[in-house]
Parts: structure tokens; sequence; C-alpha cells
């Protein structure tokens, strides 16, 4: 009886593993193959504003200016802004994009995204500011995160991580915790990186220097 149960297993397994069934034809989905001709890709470390949501425009809530549209004078709105045209003041909203605009004066808000834009005045977000390419800001540039693929003529100051992209070109002293520049950027000017270190480092030293002399 043993013989017996031994060539029924034996013809058991043996039909399990032609009919292509059985999960050992089946490659476990970790090891698997990458499709011909690709290369599984890397993966990236991407910076914590990467990561973020760019900021969201409320329709509802949100102005317009137009592009044959001039405004003399100071804007402040709790709304968000899209700006398309002139405006020759300062401007103070919530999430603020430049669409083509040009605007003469500083800038305050949350959060800033500048595309195909002229600015000549300073920059101020609690959050981003996105300057894309072609894009020119005659001014200081100040958030707590940011990109930059344009022309600035001005320092930046970033409090966490900030990108600088191959188009860019910066005129001015640069400061951020984290910085990532790519090849082709023009940089003129002092950089600093881990800000908050340097400054807690120079406080020692001015500090111990002090003790010194005492």
């Amino acid at each position: 009886m043993v013989s017996n149960f031994k060539q029924a297993w034996r013809e058991v397994f043996s039909f399990h593993k032609a009919s292509g069934n059985g999960s050992d034809d089946l490659p476990p989905p970790e090891t698997a193959a990458p499709a011909e001709g690709k290369e599984p890709e890397p993966k990236e470390d991407k910076p914590y504003y990467k990561n973020a949501p760019r900021s969201k425009f409320d329709d509802s809530n949100t102005t317009y200016i137009t592009r044959t549209t001039i405004i003399k004078g100071t804007i402040q709105t709790d709304s968000d802004l899209k700006i398309a045209g002139r405006i020759e003041g300062n401007v103070e909203g919530r999430n603020i994009a430049v669409i083509g605009g040009k605007i003469l004066g500083d800038i305050n808000c949350t959060n800033m995204d500048v595309d195909d834009g002229f600015i000549e005045g300073n920059i101020s977000a609690l959050e981003a500011v996105y300057i894309g390419k072609e894009n020119v800001v005659l001014g200081n540039v100040s958030a707590n995160r940011g990109r930059i693929a344009g022309k600035v003529k001005g320092n930046v100051v970033v409090q966490q991580d900030l990108e600088i992209e191959a188009e860019a070109v910066i005129l001015g002293d640069i400061a951020a915790d984290l910085i990532s520049i790519k090849k082709g950027a023009a940089l003129q000017g002092n950089v600093t990186v881990g800000q908050e270190q340097v400054q807690s480092i120079a406080q020692k030293i001015q500090s111990s220097g002090d003790n010194l002399d005492s």
C-alpha cells in the first residue's frame, strides 16, 4: 500500500507541474524581471517641496486681473490673485500667480507662482515661491521653500529646500537649509547652506571670543 501511495503521489505531482497551474511555475513578485529593453528606474530622493502639493486656486474666490488692465496703487485682498496685467504698487494676497503680467512693487503672500512675468520688487512668501523659465525678478526673494528656473537679480533666502534649475540665473547671495543646483545654472554671489547651523556656530565662536577677552 505504501508503494501504491508513493506512485499515486508522483503521478499527481507530475500532473500538477505539467498543467502549469502550480504556484511553483510563477516567479515571486519581488524578483520579476523587468520588461525587455527597459531598465528599472532608480529611486530618487526628492526634496521636501517636491512632495508638497502646489497651491490650488479656488475659482470662486479668485480675483483676475486681465492683460489689458493697469492698476496704479496698492492691492490688498484675502482672496487668491491671478495677474496678467500691469500693477504699479505693492501686492498683498493669499496665493498669487503672475501669468504674463508685470508688477512694479513688493509682493507679500502665502504662495507665489510666476509664469511669463516680470517683477521689479521684493517677494516675500510664507510658504513656497516658484519662478518659472523666462521670468525676471529684480528684487530679493524670501520664502519657506522654493524653485527657481528664471532670472533673479537680488538675494534669495529660503528657510528649507531650494531647487535651482539648469536655466536659472541668480545675481545675488543665496541662503537655504538645503540647496539643489542643476548643471547649467549661472550663479554670482555667496552661497550659504545650512544657515541655521552656520549661525549657531558663529554665535558659539563669538561667545568663546568674548570669554577670552574677559
